[in-house]
């Protein structure tokens, strides 16, 4: 199994309808694809900003494929997000996932 993990920040004040945005966007398209095996959402607030980790939980790199296209390593933005001042990470990492319980 493969995490892909990306990450973004977005103020405070918007934060709450991002993450609504996010299950919504993000969260649903990753769940639509075959050989996803679900997705973490965190989110954490400091100093006026709310910190947002994606992690989804692939088969292998064919799946991640088929959901971000032939670079795997940049991001996959959803065209609503810049009204939610996002400040995105543009590259996600990949690890092989270890232990899930």
């Amino acid at each position: 199994m493969i995490a892909r993990l990306w990450t973004c920040r977005t103020p405070l004040s918007k934060a709450d309808a991002f993450e609504a945005h996010l299950l919504a966007t993000g969260v649903a398209e990753v769940k639509k694809t075959p050989g996803n095996l679900g997705a973490t959402i965190l989110r954490r607030e400091a100093g006026g900003v709310a910190h947002f980790v994606m992690i989804s939980y692939w088969e292998d790199f064919t799946a991640i494929q088929a959901f971000a296209g032939q670079d795997l390593d940049r991001a996959w933005l959803h065209g609503d997000d810049a009204l939610f001042d996002l400040d995105p990470d543009m590259f996600v990492t990949h690890h092989q996932v270890i232990r899930r319980d």
